[in-house]
């Protein structure tokens, strides 16, 4: 049997983890720890809506208002256990 070599396999875990690990931190929908100041307990939550709003098309709020400063707009997201979920946008136009 082959065996891989440490320094080998070290790197790979590195190039190859680190996109998939990070993935749902830089994901766009919202601002770093927004939920919760927990590293972890605040990237699962923003891990899980932004999965949900990126399944429905829904623009990232949070990229809008670095935009435009003077965009009003509110979102419900509500996330039912045993049903589709349901996204409801509302933008102010002056």
């Amino acid at each position: 049997m082959r065996t891989i070599s440490k320094t080998l396999l070290t790197p790979a875990l590195v190039l190859f983890g680190m996109p998939l690990c990070c993935l749902g931190a830089d994901n766009g929908y919202f601002p770093d720890r927004v939920f919760y100041q927990e590293k972890d307990r605040n990237d699962f939550d923003v891990e899980w809506y932004s999965k949900q709003l990126k399944a429905m098309n829904a623009p990232s709020l949070w990229k809008l208002s670095r935009r435009d400063r003077s965009a009003t707009v509110y979102r419900f997201l509500w996330l039912p256990s045993f049903d589709h979920p349901v996204s409801v946008r509302i933008t102010e136009r002056l």
